[in-house]
């Protein structure tokens, strides 16, 4: 299977909380998603549960409907679910992959 590289068209807010920075690049393939930034080298390569978020996060789902989703993907209880995305945001905004835009929405 050959992977899909998506870029998107615009870098606009994700859920309000965060965008995708300019220069990162992804790739779906059988193992997950290959997260590229393509000014610092940095590759992430995300495994379900993470792919997965990444995949919500590009979707553009309400806060409120990514928790819900990442407590059914992941067995988790909302509040557990609602650490588990902002910790893992923050990994990703540390490493430059997002951008975080706001602390509400």
């Amino acid at each position: 299977m050959k992977p899909t590289v998506v870029k998107p068209a615009t870098y606009g807010p994700v859920l309000g909380k965060w965008r995708f920075a300019p220069q990162v690049t992804w790739a779906v393939d059988l193992a997950g998603i290959t997260v590229i930034h393509s000014a610092t080298g940095c590759v992430a390569s995300l495994e379900y549960h993470e792919a997965a978020l990444w995949d919500l996060l590009s979707r553009g789902y309400s806060y409120d409907r990514l928790i819900a989703l990442v407590c059914a993907i992941a067995s988790l209880e909302p509040q557990d679910a609602e650490q588990w995305v902002l910790t893992t945001t923050k990994e990703w905004t540390e490493a430059g992959l997002l951008v975080k835009v706001s602390d509400h929405g």
